[in-house]
C-alpha cells in the first residue's frame, strides 16, 4: 500500500486536494487525554468536497460502503482489517466556526485538526440526540470522560446550555445521573 494507515492518505492527499476536515470521534477524544479505543476514524467535512475525498479514496483502494445525506463510510478493499473512514458532513458555516477554534494536533509525526473541547462536546451531545440506539453508550461515556479529564462541571450553567442547545433536556438530565461524584 502506497499509505500504510488512512491517516497516512488523509494528512497527505487531502491538503494537495484542498479538501478541510476536522478529525473528530475517538481519535479526537484522545486528543483530550480521555483514553479510548476506536474502530474508525472519523471525519468531518462539507459536503461539496465529497467527490474529491470519494476519488481519492477510490484511487488509494477504499471502497464506499456507505452513502446516506449526511454520512459517508469507507472501507479499504486492500486492508480489510483497517480501519474504516467515517465522514460526517456539516453545513459550510458550521464548519468554518468549527474549524476556527480547532487545534492542531501530531500523532506520530502526522499532523491532523481537532475541534475545541467545547465543540467536540457539542458534536457528543448532538450524537446523542440524533443517533441514541446506535452510538448512545461511546458518546454518554466520552462526555462524562471529558467533563471530568477537564474540570467541566456538568452542573453549571454553561454546561447545561450546551446539552440544551445541542441535545435535549433529557440528555441533560441522563449526564447528571451518570455523573457519579463530581470533582472539582
Amino acid at each position: 500500500m502506497k499509505y500504510p494507515t488512512a491517516f497516512h492518505l488523509i494528512s497527505t492527499e487531502f491538503p494537495k486536494a484542498r479538501i478541510p476536515i476536522l478529525v473528530i470521534g475517538g481519535f479526537a477524544v484522545n486528543a483530550y487525554q480521555v483514553t479510548r479505543t476506536t474502530a474508525d476514524l472519523d471525519l468531518l467535512m462539507t459536503e461539496e468536497y465529497f467527490e474529491k475525498a470519494k476519488s481519492i479514496f477510490e484511487r488509494e483502494g477504499y471502497q464506499l460502503t456507505v452513502q446516506e445525506r449526511l454520512f459517508a463510510r469507507w472501507r479499504s478493499e486492500k486492508e480489510p482489517s483497517s480501519l474504516a473512514v467515517d465522514a460526517v458532513f456539516v453545513d459550510p458555516t458550521t464548519f468554518a466556526s468549527i474549524l476556527k477554534d480547532s487545534r492542531e494536533q501530531d500523532l506520530k509525526g502526522i499532523h491532523y485538526r481537532v475541534p475545541s473541547l467545547n465543540h467536540l462536546l457539542a458534536l457528543k451531545i448532538h450524537a446523542l440526540k440524533n443517533n441514541p440506539n446506535r452510538r448512545g453508550f461511546v458518546d454518554l461515556h466520552d462526555v462524562l470522560s471529558l467533563t471530568q479529564t477537564h474540570g467541566i462541571d456538568p452542573r453549571s450553567s454553561s454546561f447545561k446550555e450546551l446539552c440544551l442547545k445541542y441535545g435535549t433536556a433529557e440528555i441533560y438530565d441522563k449526564i447528571l445521573q451518570n455523573m457519579g461524584p463530581w470533582k472539582s
